[in-house]
């Protein structure tokens, strides 16, 4: 066949061909632990119903998301808002009973925005008084309601750090005034090692090495995580700026340690997508039709291709 398909989604493809020939070479880390308070401050800010509720949206037309089972979908405009699982906690703001969850957001593109979120309990109904964003593709590793404060801690993108791999592990404190979460203290706790990057002259290849990170599953739009792997763009910007742009790039994931990763956090769907990429491989069929079996998973909005076998 001969027949193209768009160059970001032909790097995509090549880059979960690649999982199916590369030794097993790199081990996973660890996954980050996640600190949180368990015990709902009262009986209407219950799991379910923080689930089962509307909240404040940066993405919506209306402003608002109202989640049922923790999710709300806007297909037509590529806008997936969840509830992360982990870590929620409770605790009293202002006098009142009160919950803190993130609400993460994804408008289709490869920015997966946080948002710190506070429900109170009003009058017997969970209300989602305030919220603020935290940042695109960052890490909440612990959150707990203290001293009439909204206290965590989060791994951002600190100096010189890519957009997809955040290294600066801080501290920062809100306080609820009125419908605002007002930052009331930041510390920079320290900085992991950067992502390497080497840089070939204008128009050559660069390459990034992307440092491992931990399967986590409640605080994106879907499941990330990832073994050590490698980036690579052509005739551009360096991969991790046309990952963002939304440009070709390649990747390249050891398969192995990308498969264990997401099974040792009970999740199969690496294995499953590695399962079905192969079938393909095998039967060659002459037309694809959603959902590709891409490696990362994509988001909601998937499509169909046609392509050309080597």
């Amino acid at each position: 066949m001969t027949n193209r398909i768009p160059g970001w989604l032909a790097l995509t493809l090549v880059a979960a061909l690649l999982l199916s020939i590369l030794p097993a070479a790199v081990l996973a880390a660890p996954a980050t632990p996640v600190a949180q308070q368990s015990d709902a401050a009262s009986d209407v800010l219950t799991p379910d119903a923080l689930a089962n509720m509307t909240y404040i949206s940066e993405l919506t037309p209306s402003g608002e998301a109202t989640l049922v089972d923790g999710k709300y979908e806007d297909v037509d405009n590529r806008i997936l808002v969840t509830l992360a699982t982990a870590p929620i906690a409770y605790g009293t703001l202002d006098g009142q009973d009160a919950a803190a969850v993130l609400i993460v957001e994804n408008g289709g593109g490869s920015g997966i925005f946080v948002n710190l979120a506070v429900v109170v309990d009003q009058e017997g109904t969970p209300v989602n008084v305030a919220s603020t964003l935290l940042g695109d593709r960052v890490d909440v590793t612990s959150l707990a309601i203290e001293d009439d404060q909204v206290n965590l801690e989060l791994i951002r993108q600190g100096p010189g750090d890519p957009m997809c791999c955040p290294t600066e592990l801080a501290r920062v404190s809100y306080t609820l005034d009125g419908d605002q979460l007002v930052a009331a203290d930041e510390t920079v706790l320290g900085q992991g090692p950067q992502v390497v990057v080497y840089e070939a002259p204008e128009g050559g290849i660069q390459i990034t090495i992307v440092p491992p990170a931990p399967y986590e599953a409640g605080t994106a739009a879907m499941p990330t995580g990832a073994p050590l792997h490698t980036m690579v763009s052509f005739l551009g910007p360096d991969p991790t700026a046309a990952q963002s742009d939304g440009g070709p790039f390649l990747a390249v994931y050891p398969v192995d340690e990308y498969v264990q990763l997401w099974q040792d956090a009970g999740d199969a769907t690496i294995a499953e997508l590695v399962s079905g990429l192969q079938s393909t491989l095998d039967e060659q069929p002459a037309t694809l039709a959603a959902p590709l079996p891409i490696v990362p998973p994509a988001t909601g909005v998937d499509t169909a291709a046609q392509v050309s076998y080597l």
